[in-house]
């Protein structure tokens, strides 16, 4: 990972943590690898919905790449219909829309 790709990782980091302080962040030495802990769904109105334990994994090469998604509370059926698979994991988007997002970037 770049200096560039470091820094903008950190900022987009702290930007979550603000918005959902519930969330961690986990870390291989000094490189943070995956974002983890309790999601809570709000309305418009700010009231709380629900919750999620989730696990966000970070590509290596973030920007580059695409996030993975895990659902690690077992709130969700894990069913082709609710789109999680047995192990938790998230489909969040189609696989071509990912392949053209990973290419030019993205943010947590």
């Amino acid at each position: 990972m770049t200096k560039e790709s470091q820094r903008q990782l950190k900022y987009d980091l702290g930007k979550v943590l603000s918005k959902y302080p519930e969330l961690n962040i986990r870390y291989k030495g000094d490189d943070p690898v995956e974002v983890f802990g309790k999601f809570i769904i709000s309305d418009n109105e700010g009231v709380e919905q629900g919750d999620f334990d989730i696990q966000v994994k970070i590509p290596v090469l973030y920007p580059l790449g695409f996030p993975e998604l895990f659902e690690t509370s077992e709130k969700i059926p894990r069913i082709d219909d609710r789109h999680i698979s047995a192990n938790g994991a998230c489909c969040v988007e189609i696989t071509q829309r990912i392949l053209q997002i990973s290419k030019k970037g993205i943010s947590l």
